[in-house]
């Protein structure tokens, strides 16, 4: 749970050396390069186009997939492209024409499966379709033309009008139903089905060929990074450099390549004036925070690593608005049932998946809701409850207390962080601001026995406010200039203006209580319409409680799962981040080589 310390390297080796050196690199894949010039890169590597990548897309997106061949021997990239576009494009127009074929067949069924006679044969008399509302053929009926109904449904009247001319004044347009008998629709809907069945087969059988193509994809990819390299690091001629960042641990190994071929290696600590980029470092089990906190942000190098953090209060966030064991258990299985699907998008969402359900779990028994009911009275559920969710004083306070809980963690990480003593004193102000503010709510709700007074609480807000004023400016402390004192009153002073912002924060985390308590309460009010249609209901009861419970439960489960995930990851990236980042900065992005084989 840690930001890896860099060390700021410095290459330096002959021109002739620089293909060399930089493939050796490439391998080591252990250096986050520092670039001087812009080289316009192009969308794709050279020798492979935008029809290549559609193509391995087209195969990797296909469901089921074949067991990887090895034969390099057999495998034709140009071949197995041009293959798989083939069948894309015809799949794609094959769809097109399967939508159509459902549309005109299901246009055409009302009025049967039928041929025109030609003309010639019929005296010159022609075929008419009209669908008429119920409510108008009163006026077909009136008029004089021979006319027959061929089909009713609830709305529409099918009529077929037999006549030389198109009528007039029909209450409807008449309807175009084209001259394609339904048989032949039927059977051509048929065949384009039988095709697409053979298509997608085909699709299957070029999969195996994946590894082979992610391989040629990998491998131009690597050279077009190489070449783009190439190009961007100095270069006078006779001498290059190449400067970049590396993790401490990788140095030793970096050192053994630069004297294995006669190069200058120079690694110090980064400059305190430069940012260099952020490789966070969690066990496997902590990863799943990593991954929420850097879909969000990368936090800057200088600063802290929040994955622990954000992990467990999101959990914490998600399973009190869920806030019910059942909906918890409901989630288990899902995670069972998903668990394969859930490794291949990766292990860190597979972990964090699992944490909410232990959570949800959890605080579903603490909170004794199990979808909606409470624990038969006399056991042991019943025992372990320990606080009601629908409680409004009490889960009021407690989201209060754990949003002022998050704020002063986010503030307590700051201050342990800070790289000089007086840069402590700003997050120490704010800890004193927030928890003086707790003292005078305790002492004035009566919420902790004994303490009666606010003068406690009043006393840490004045110091902590004193502590802000003074210490929230970056500029020169010690200066006879008036007007840097000036500049940090100035600062001093909109930084107090942030007490109403925190303020506001904290109690934004109502909104725990809020929806947690909305969730407790639709379970409750479902399963009481559940049971008024069984006493209520005669015959039919049984079904209509099964169907409320069904869809009532099946409805607030999504609800409070969207909610948990929504809120809960808005509390951690607006509040928490808002107080705990103090600056933001960038991955590490080694220069490697992708050459990863497609998994079998």
């Amino acid at each position: 749970m840690a930001i890896l310390p860099m060390a700021r390297l410095t290459i330096l080796g002959g021109t002739s050396q620089k293909p060399d050196i930089l493939n050796g690199l490439q391998s080591l894949g252990a250096v986050h390069l520092i670039t001087y010039h812009d080289v316009d890169k192009p969308p794709f590597a050279p020798g492979v186009s935008a029809e290549t990548h559609e193509a391995f897309g087209f195969l990797e997106k296909c469901p089921e997939k074949r067991r990887q061949a090895r034969d390099p021997e057999n495998f034709i990239a140009r071949k197995v492209e041009k293959t798989a576009l083939k069948i894309k494009r015809r799949i794609r127009a094959l769809d097109d024409e399967h939508d159509y074929l459902l549309r005109y067949i299901k246009a055409l069924e009302p009025w049967g499966d039928f041929n025109f006679p030609p003309v010639e044969q019929t005296g010159g008399y022609r075929f008419w379709f009209y669908i008429v509302p119920h409510y108008r053929m009163s006026d077909v009926k009136d008029r004089d033309i021979a006319w027959e109904c061929v089909c009713r449904d609830a709305r529409f009247s099918y009529v077929v009008v037999v006549s030389r001319q198109e009528p007039e004044n029909m209450p409807v347009p008449r309807t175009h139903t084209g001259d394609r008998p339904l048989s032949r629709l039927k059977q051509r809907l048929e065949d384009v089905e039988v095709e697409l069945d053979e298509l997608h087969w085909k699709r299957v059988g070029l999969t195996r060929w994946l590894a082979q193509f992610s391989q040629v994809l990998a491998a131009a990819d690597d050279r077009n990074t190489l070449d783009s390299a190439s190009r961007e690091i100095y270069d006078d001629g006779e001498l290059f450099v190449v400067e970049g960042w590396a993790p401490k641990s990788s140095l030793a190994e970096l050192r053994n390549f630069a004297a294995d071929h006669a190069l200058i290696l120079k690694a110090v600590p980064p400059p305190p004036e430069e940012k260099p980029p952020t490789l966070l470092a969690n066990p496997e089990k902590i990863r799943s925070g990593e991954k929420l906190v850097t879909f969000y942000t990368t936090p800057g190098y200088h600063g802290w690593d929040p994955s622990l953090a954000v992990l467990f209060s999101f959990v914490i966030f998600f399973a009190m608005i869920v806030s019910d064991a059942g909906y918890g258990l409901l989630l288990g299985l899902l995670w069972l049932l998903s668990r394969r699907k859930l490794k291949c998008a990766g292990q860190e969402l597979c972990t964090l998946f699992g944490f909410m359900v232990a959570g949800t779990m959890g605080y579903g028994v603490l909170a004794g809701n199990y979808f909606g009911l409470a624990p038969p009275t006399g056991s042991l559920l019943e025992r372990l409850k320990f606080f009601e969710p629908t409680d409004q004083y009490r889960m009021m306070t407690i989201s209060i207390l754990l949003g002022a809980l998050h704020l002063l963690l986010a503030h307590g990480i700051n201050f342990i962080h800070a790289a000089r003593p007086a840069l402590k004193l700003r997050p120490l102000g704010w800890i004193a601001v927030i928890g003086g503010g707790l003292l005078i709510w305790f002492a004035h709700a009566g919420l902790v026995e004994g303490l009666r007074s606010r003068l406690p609480g009043v006393l840490l807000v004045i110091g902590g406010s004193l502590l802000i004023l003074c210490f929230s400016s970056q500029r020169p402390w010690r200066t006879g200039n008036w007007q840097d004192r000036l500049g940090r009153l100035l600062d001093g002073l909109l930084a107090l203006g942030g007490l109403s912002r925190a303020f506001g924060d904290v109690l934004s985390y109502l909104r725990i209580f809020a929806l947690g308590l909305a969730s407790a309460q639709l379970a409750a009010t479902f399963n009481d319409m559940a049971s008024g249609a069984t006493s209520r209901i005669a015959g039919l009861g049984t079904l209509v409680a099964i169907l409320t419970l069904v869809l009532g439960h099946g409805l607030n489960f999504l609800l409070a799962l969207m909610s948990g995930v929504v809120h809960g990851l808005r509390l951690n990236y607006i509040e928490f981040f808002n107080w705990g980042m103090t600056e933001e900065g960038y991955p590490y992005r080694p220069f490697r080589k992708k050459g990863g084989d497609y998994p079998a």
